[in-house]
């Protein structure tokens, strides 16, 4: 017979996973690992935001799982939109540093 009940800790598998995929895409672009391929800042940006929208849409595909695969799909989920809203977060702050600093004519 199969345990049906979450497991501990699946939850915040599913939430570390993106935080640690987006961990990775730093350390690769911070060593240049895939500079040979022509990756600039860009395609880090991007594989980022792919990676955010993927573990978005694979968490709500595993909502319709059963209950263990469901739970990872809720951490997976939450750690998705943490990602979002650190982005975003992110990119306010750089909006409003870049305002408030004078250029000279």
């Amino acid at each position: 017979m199969s345990d049906s009940r979450p497991h501990r800790g699946t939850k915040f598998t599913g939430f570390a996973l993106p935080l640690v995929l987006i961990a990775l895409l730093v350390v690769a672009h911070g060593h240049d690992y895939f500079g040979s391929l022509g990756w600039d800042g860009g395609e880090y940006l991007a594989a980022m935001a792919w990676t955010v929208v993927g573990v978005l849409v694979i968490g709500g595909v595993l909502l319709a799982a059963p209950p263990v695969w469901r739970s990872l799909g809720v951490g997976m989920l939450i750690g998705g939109s943490a990602g979002v809203l650190l982005g975003l977060a992110l990119l306010v702050l750089v909006g409003v540093a870049v305002s408030r600093t004078p250029i000279p004519f």
